[in-house]
């Protein structure tokens, strides 16, 4: 499975597990509601600065490693 579309499925879970809209997400990230919505759909490829953003707003953790990216959902206390 693409990193992509790994990120995507987690996202739209994380989002959901804390009862956050999508509008509210994109909001809190400083998105425009249909580039999440693409980026929910696999439409659009995240840069690193718009997961940054999305973590700290949906509070969970981002780590680089070997191979690619590494997205933890461990709650960081900031976006829940």
């Amino acid at each position: 499975m693409q990193i992509r579309h790994r990120f995507t499925d987690a996202l739209i879970d994380r989002r959901k597990d804390i009862g956050m809209s999508r509008g509210k997400a994109a909001a809190a990230a400083g998105l425009d509601i249909s580039a999440l919505f693409r980026l929910e759909r696999g439409q659009r490829e995240p840069t690193f600065a718009t997961v940054e953003k999305l973590a700290l707003v949906l509070g969970f953790d981002v780590m680089v490693g070997r191979g690619g990216t590494i997205y933890t959902w461990e709650d960081t206390g900031d976006g829940s």
